[in-house]
């Protein structure tokens, strides 16, 4: 718009000069009209046109020349405008600019350059990068850079640190840009610099804090680990003893009710050895030391003898568990230990979380890409999707099942999960609160003998 506008100044300016130069040309040709065609006369009456031909052109020279001067200095003006608003943008930008001749020479830095970095440009202008050095640069970004510079390339986020005068260390980033001309020759670099301390300082940070964290974890993990194993060693020889007591192997016990506290005390032993044993495998994943004791097995005798594990529990609890399973065997390699307890964990969670007269349906199929699936579908109380991730975390139940009051650790989908993830495969959830859960074991077809011939 302004562009437009200072055109059509232009053109009003120069209507006064093209009418001189249009009146000098109509009487050039009524004096020569005059001369040639026109009745005999006095010639020096004709030679009186001439002056005023010669004072028009020349007025209407010397108005084209004051234009020529007024339009220069305007232009003048004009970049001089332009200078200072770029002068202004690089005063007031968090950043600063600089620039580099076709020799690799410091040319230009912009005032903020010394206020951040702590470096008087005089030091720098004149030399090349090489030259001038920069203390305490990794030397990997230093010869990068170096070699970016001399080939011309452009580069972006060369990081290094600059000491200032009162000793604090300031952390730059500079990138630039190869400048080349029409004709294609190399004429120097233009760039950006930012000051990144915050950012480098909230890196190291975070560093140190996920340092920190792991250090502790592991420390918790090593802590957990030898507890349960001192736990475990008295645990049982209790569970031992209580078993000598049920069978009565040293003879009658002479009062039945201590039978009965016998069968208790094992009942107990039995479930705290299950603890124990949870949180020293999860001790062993948390800690990257847990491995696999890999066999060829049958996953369906694996789900088979789960199931009777759980089917006094089931029974009690007055839910019918459905097994939907292959009626050959279904070879897989894998840890047999681990398998069977992903399948009683998932099992015992849905038996545990389904009312009295609900069902539970244990599946076992492949999908179309020949992995094997084991699917665990309940009728129970069901999760609330905000609650899917938090339930598959160490010692962590979705709020609707805390609130049914099932006694549980929390333990038994986190390390399904993490077993899962040992064998290359996956669980996932898929759940809606009051309407049931579905739980997904997927393992990789790799490990299957032939998942094609499962059938039902």
């Amino acid at each position: 718009m302004t562009e437009r506008r200072t055109s059509q100044t232009g053109e009003n300016r120069d209507l006064p000069t093209v009418a001189l130069v249009l009146s000098a040309a109509v009487l050039a040709v009524l004096w020569l009209f005059l001369w040639i065609w026109g009745p005999v006369g006095d010639p020096q009456k004709l030679l009186l046109i001439a002056p005023i031909i010669v004072v028009l052109l020349a007025a209407a020279v010397l108005r084209q020349h004051r234009l020529l001067v007024s339009r220069l200095l305007e232009q003048q003006e004009a970049l001089r405008a332009q200078e200072t608003r770029f002068k202004d943008f690089a005063a007031t930008a968090s950043d600063w600019y600089w620039e580099m001749d076709a020799d690799l020479r410091f040319s230009y830095f912009s005032e903020r350059f010394e206020e951040i970095s702590g470096v008087a440009p005089e030091k720098l202008l004149g030399k090349t990068r090489a030259e001038t050095g920069i203390p305490d640069v990794d030397p990997q970004a230093w010869e990068q850079h170096l070699q970016d510079l001399a080939a011309g390339r452009p580069f972006r986020d060369f990081v290094h640190p600059r000491s200032k005068a009162n000793g604090e260390t300031v952390w730059l980033s500079i990138s630039g840009q190869p400048q080349i001309n029409a004709q294609g020759v190399f004429q120097g670099y233009r760039g950006t610099g930012r000051d990144i301390t915050r950012q480098v300082h909230d890196r190291e940070m975070l560093a140190r804090a996920k340092t920190e964290a792991d250090r502790s974890s592991l420390a918790k993990s090593a802590f957990l680990a030898n507890m349960s194993h001192e736990l475990r060693t008295p645990l049982t020889a209790i569970i031992g003893f209580s078993e000598i007591t049920l069978s009565q192997a040293l003879g009658p016990v002479g009062n039945p009710h201590y039978v009965n506290c016998a069968r208790d005390i094992k009942a107990a032993g039995d479930h705290l050895l299950d603890l124990i044993n949870d949180v020293l495998d999860l001790s062993k994943v948390e800690a990257g030391k847990a491995e696999l004791q890999e066999e060829l097995v049958d996953l369906t005798e694996v789900v088979r003898s789960s199931l009777k594990i759980i089917a006094p529990r089931a029974a009690d609890a007055e839910v019918t568990v459905t097994p939907c399973l292959p009626s050959g065997e279904v070879a897989l390699k894998g840890d047999e230990r681990k398998l069977k307890q992903m399948v009683l964990n998932l099992v015992t969670n849905a038996v545990k979380f389904t009312p009295a007269g609900g069902c539970v349906e244990v599946a076992l199929t492949s999908d179309g890409n020949g992995d094997l699936l084991l699917q665990v579908q309940d009728s129970g109380v069901g999760i609330s999707p905000e609650d899917i991730e938090r339930v598959l975390e160490p010692f962590t139940q979705a709020q609707n099942l805390m609130e049914t009051n099932t006694p549980g650790t929390g333990l038994g989908l986190a390390l399904t999960k993490s077993f899962a993830e040992l064998h290359g495969g996956e669980l996932t959830l898929i759940s809606t609160a009051g309407q049931g859960t579905t739980a997904s074991l997927r393992l990789p077809g790799w490990r299957a003998g032939d998942p094609a011939r499962i059938a039902v």
